[in-house]
């Protein structure tokens, strides 16, 4: 579990461990629970309803400086 910087990270110390790559394609991050909420989340803040596993980039909009 974790953002998907650490998991980037998490995979690297593991291949560095020496456990094999066909393992590694088992490991899921971030987690992505369905809990069925996430349309009306998506909604409310005017993003697209798509699962984590499958997005790439951000998935926080950045903060602008007050």
């Amino acid at each position: 579990m974790g953002s998907c910087h650490t998991h980037q990270q998490r995979l690297q110390l593991l291949r560095e461990a020496g456990v094999p790559e066909l393992h590694l394609t088992r490991l899921r991050s971030p987690v992505d629970l369905d809990l069925r909420a996430h349309t009306i989340i998506a909604h409310t803040h005017q993003r697209p309803n798509t699962p984590l596993t499958r997005s790439t980039g951000l998935i926080h909009r950045q903060k602008t400086p007050a």
